[in-house]
């Protein structure tokens, strides 16, 4: 029993380096070293596997806020098809099912003024087209959601940020079923700013 007393720097030090499963030449020589020069070893071997875990961490909490971020708006994503069966994403703006797009989206539609919307949670619905700016391709769409009674009359709303506080080099995620693909995700920076 009195062999496993650690008696002093030097057994600590001859401890340390067994426990820190090292390969055979590192661990020849640590312990051909002297005991200041093993216990230095060791806290930098510690040291640098405190880093290696704070990068890793780092790194996996930079790649979940892409993840973080679809979960939050996917539910607020459709997919609107055109009368000339052309589909593209929009996203919901409001609660009582106001829809923004492109406009060139719903240009196919603009003769009968209604396009169809389907929701991440599957539902299909007619909306009609509020209004449309060449200038800017944007166009808003309204959901009549007055046949669906299954559901709630309340939509998911698109997490909104602020225009004013975007600066050259924040992350971009964009989030959006174009053409036939469904909830396609694509992550960037912003490259450029108009004023």
């Amino acid at each position: 029993p009195e062999d496993n007393i650690l008696d002093g720097p030097e057994d600590i030090s001859f401890a340390a380096c067994a426990a820190l499963d090292l390969p055979p030449r590192q661990l020849q020589a640590a312990l051909a070293s002297s005991t200041i020069e093993r216990l230095r070893g060791v806290k930098k071997f510690l040291d640098r596997d405190d880093d290696t875990k704070r990068k890793k961490s780092t790194t996996t909490s930079q790649a979940n806020f892409v993840s973080a971020a679809v979960k939050k708006a996917l539910p607020s994503v459709v997919s609107i098809e055109s009368n000339g069966g052309e589909k593209a994403a929009g996203f919901v703006i409001n609660k009582d099912g106001i829809i923004a797009t492109n406009r060139h989206v719903v240009a196919n539609s603009a003769e009968s003024g209604v396009v169809d919307v389907t929701f991440h949670d599957g539902r299909k619905l007619p909306a009609e087209i509020l209004a449309v700016s060449e200038i800017y391709d944007i166009a808003f769409l309204k959901v009549n959601d007055d046949d669906d009674t299954t559901q709630s009359k309340e939509f998911a709303v698109a997490p909104l940020g602020d225009g004013d506080n975007v600066s050259l080099g924040d992350w971009m995620i964009a989030v959006g079923s174009p053409a036939e693909f469904d909830h396609l995700v694509s992550l960037g920076i912003v490259s450029t700013i108009k004023q």
